[in-house]
């Protein structure tokens, strides 16, 4: 009896191991999905900050020429999906802890953790 009660509890131990490290796993890379989705509003926040400031219209995005000014958070902050001003964070940050760097434009926005890249 004795000996049944261990198997099970280690049977269980590795069952719980398992479950917690799957868990882990997926999370990880919902944050990474996450990730990947804020650097596209920036891009795109970008992109429209960059138009606008030149009289543009999303037609003529690929006639833009690239120029050397970064934006600010607040620069871009109004043409994101959601204002991202009042937001807690502001500016936003990676789910996984990360921080994000704008870029002028068109480069792509990065994020500190590797492996969080907006593919062009």
């Amino acid at each position: 009896m004795k000996r049944k009660n261990i198997t099970a509890a280690v049977a269980l131990v590795v069952f719980l191991a398992i479950a917690i490290s799957l868990g882990a796993h997926h999370q990880k890379e919902a944050n990474r999905v996450a990730c990947i989705e804020t650097l596209r509003l920036i891009d795109s926040a970008t992109a429209r900050w960059e138009i606008e400031r030149y009289g543009g219209s999303i037609a003529t995005i690929d006639k833009l020429v690239p120029t050397n000014v970064i934006p600010t958070w607040n620069d871009i902050a109004l043409y994101g999906s959601r204002n991202w001003v009042g937001l807690d964070p502001y500016p936003p940050r990676c789910p996984s802890g990360g921080t994000y760097t704008l870029k002028r434009f068109p480069e792509i926005p990065t994020c500190s953790i590797p492996g969080h890249v907006l593919e062009p």
